[in-house]
Formats: C-alpha cells, sequence, structure tokens
C-alpha cells in the first residue's frame, strides 16, 4: 500500500518525528468509517535487543490516540527488520 496522502504530500517520512499527520489524515480521509476495522495494529520501533527505542513512546502515544478517539483496540507489532524486509522485496522486484 503507498503511503497515504493528504493535499499531495506524503504523511509518512523516513525519519518520523510525529504521528500527528497520520492521525490528520485518517479523521479527514474517514478510513475508519470506510474500512471499519476491529483493531488497529501499531508498529513499535524496538531496538534489536528487544529494548524501547527513542521513538516506541510515541508510537505507543500514537495507539493510544487512535483507541481514545475511535474506540478500537490496538494492538504492538514488533517493527525490527521491517526496514531491512522491504528493502529487501524492492530489491527482488527491481525498484
Amino acid at each position: 500500500m503507498p503511503p497515504v496522502k493528504l493535499n499531495d504530500e506524503s504523511c509518512f517520512t523516513d525519519k518520523a518525528q510525529s504521528y500527528v499527520p497520520v492521525i490528520k489524515v485518517i479523521v479527514h480521509k474517514t478510513h475508519i468509517q470506510e474500512w471499519q476495522p476491529d483493531a488497529i495494529a501499531v508498529g513499535i520501533p524496538l531496538n534489536m535487543d528487544g529494548s524501547e527505542s527513542k521513538m516506541s513512546p510515541r508510537a505507543r502515544k500514537f495507539g493510544k490516540r487512535i483507541h481514545g478517539r475511535f474506540n478500537l483496540p490496538f494492538y504492538e507489532a514488533d517493527e525490527r527488520l521491517t526496514s531491512f524486509e522491504a528493502k529487501n522485496w524492492a530489491g527482488k522486484l527491481g525498484h
């Protein structure tokens, strides 16, 4: 799935500094109403040893905000090596 866009600008960046733009996209695009999910999965960026990274609390806060706003449960997903895996697959696909 490509990044969600708002006003032709990507809301996802290589160095996530804030999850606020993502919440705005969900609210403005009404994805929750359209997709009617049972829950939200939020990737938690952990260090390779399993300890919390600098961004882990922000990711968790994002999940809690989604839960509070839409009354949906959120589940944490381990984000370790996901960028590596995505780059690996992109290379295999010629991107």
